[in-house]
């Protein structure tokens, strides 16, 4: 069977029917033309064909018509694979084509046979025409009888119109009743339909609840608030899907309500969601009552207010953050208040004083060639001095970066830092398209000096990397590392309880300048800090 329907559709052996004719172009068009005009005309006449059968609905032996059509349709195609075998030579299908062509000729011819003895002993137009004749006197009879009839119909309804006015008289009367019966039924029907189109399309949740916590009619807004269809909520009480930590304080309020010790209530609560998350929601709980007092069902409002709880929540850390860091800063300034004093006194102070007691050593000598060595050991101790001064005053504010700008301070400042630490530095710039604002350039170095502080005393970095380039109206400053890496989350719930201040100190410098920072580290794969501010703050 494969094989079969394999060689139907390909060519084999065999060639184009296109060599028969030496692919001369005249005798080719001449046969493509001729076998397609054939075509064309034998797919025209089943078309004629069935439209005649389609309007003559009363045509007797119109299946014979639809063989016809068929067997035209089948010469039709033989002569179109006549043109497609010139090029492709599927001879089995042509061959195929030509043996239905043969069946359908075969079959039609033969079914002509028994035919035209039927179609001969249809009647002739003047039988037909004699038949009318004799059709029109008996329905001139007909309309005899049929006048006879109707007078008998005419003095039948004189006495139906008689009963009719008195069954109109008791129509009225019914549809008097029936129009103020239906009137009342619109407007209830009216009513109802106000009252579902507000509670359906109302802009928060509305429910019905049952006396025992069941929920007994939702709308959309409440089942998009708890992610339940409404199916799925009726099946349920408000008791199973309130958090347990504020369910007590809903059904204190929930039966002194039942108790008619208090008409309403609100508060908010925690409910939970079909997926298991906590959706904050303000409720509003009023009771609906019998004519006789006794609970019929509760009208719950309920309100989203999640986003609000974590506005608050937001704002709370904020607050807190921003208190830690004003106490940290005070703290600070006091720390490093003492770290200068502490430097100025046991340092400077002490070479000081050591020059003091050189040059009385020199002032209370008698000799020049004594006077040498304490000399020069002052100038030595002054030189020691002046180094400690300019270190102390570099790591307070480098004039690098007020004289030559950031770049240089930076550049200054890395090569500095990494020597001490003993790891691998590397600074990567852009020209800058924009003069940065002194505010900026600070903010910029102060980060910088935060984050390779914290790269040399904690990561356990072999390499540090900080980039500043400018993207359009955006600089942005990269500082990565290779170390150990660490929770970024913790480290700024440390800092906010009053741990470290430098997470938090450059996170509020960026966000002073209008910029954004984002910090991420893992565990033995390094740091990333990215800082981003628009160029014209």
């Amino acid at each position: 069977m494969l094989e079969f329907w394999t060689n139907l559709f390909t060519a084999g052996p065999f060639i184009p029917h296109g060599h028969c004719y030496l692919w001369k172009p005249e005798l080719v068009w001449l046969h493509i033309i001729s076998d397609a005009l054939i075509a064309l005309a034998y797919y025209s006449i089943p078309i004629m064909l069935l439209y005649f059968i389609r309007e003559r609905h009363d045509l007797p032996f119109n299946w014979i018509f639809m063989l016809f059509s068929i067997f035209i349709v089948a010469c039709g195609t033989t002569h179109v694979m006549e043109v497609w075998t010139l090029w492709h030579p599927t001879y089995w299908l042509s061959g195929l084509l030509k043996a239905i062509t043969a069946f359908v000729s075969v079959y039609t011819a033969l079914s002509l046979i028994p035919l035209v003895p039927k179609a001969i002993a249809l009647p002739s137009p003047a039988l037909l025409e004699d038949n009318n004749r004799q059709l029109k006197h008996q329905i001139t009879e007909r309309q005899r009888a049929e006048d006879a009839l109707q007078l008998a119909n005419q003095q039948l309804e004189t006495r139906v119109k008689q009963r009719t006015l008195e069954l109109a008289r008791i129509n009225e009367e019914l549809k008097t009743e029936i129009v103020e019966r239906q009137r009342v039924e619109l407007d209830l029907r009216a009513s109802e339909e106000r009252f579902r189109a507000t509670f359906n399309s109302a802009a928060v949740g509305m429910a019905h609840v049952d006396t025992d916590g069941r929920w007994l009619l939702v709308n959309q807004k409440l089942c998009d608030i708890l992610g339940y269809t409404p199916s799925e909520l009726q099946s349920q009480t408000f008791q199973a899907i309130t958090y347990p930590d504020d369910l007590d304080a809903d059904l204190k309020y929930f039966q002194q309500v039942l108790a008619a010790e208090i008409p309403t209530y609100s508060l908010e609560k925690r409910y939970f969601r079909k997926d298991g998350s906590l959706v904050w929601i303000h409720v509003t709980v009023s009771l609906v009552r019998e004519p006789d007092g006794e609970p019929k069902y509760f009208i719950a409002v309920i309100k989203d207010i999640s986003s609000r709880k974590r506005a608050e929540e937001i704002q709370l850390k904020t607050q807190e953050r921003l208190q830690t860091l004003s106490s940290k800063l005070l703290e600070a300034q006091e720390t490093e208040r003492r770290h200068l004093a502490r430097e100025l006194h046991d340092e400077i102070g002490q070479v000081l004083t050591a020059v003091k007691i050189n040059l009385q050593a020199l002032q209370q000598s008698s000799s020049v060639s004594n006077m040498t060595s304490p000399l020069q050991e002052s100038i030595n101790i002054v030189e020691v001095a002046l180094q400690q001064v300019r270190s102390l005053s570099l790591d307070l504010r480098p004039s690098l970066l007020d004289d030559l700008g950031l770049e240089a301070a930076l550049r200054w400042y890395i090569a500095r830092q990494t020597q001490r630490a003993g790891i691998i530095g590397e600074f990567v710039r852009e020209p800058l398209e924009t003069k940065l604002s002194s505010n900026l350039e600070t903010t910029c170095f102060r980060i910088v000096q935060e984050a390779l502080t914290n790269v040399i005393r904690h990561a356990e970095a072999q390499r540090v990397t900080i980039e500043l380039k400018q993207r359009e109206t955006q600089l942005h400053l990269v500082i990565r590392d290779d170390g150990v890496g660490f929770d970024v989350d913790a480290a700024r719930e440390r800092a906010t309880s009053g741990g470290s201040l430098g997470l938090l100190g450059m996170e509020e410098r960026v966000v002073l300048v209008g910029g954004q920072i984002k910090i991420e580290s893992m565990h033995q794969q390094g740091t990333e800090i990215h800082a981003s501010f628009p160029v014209f703050c």
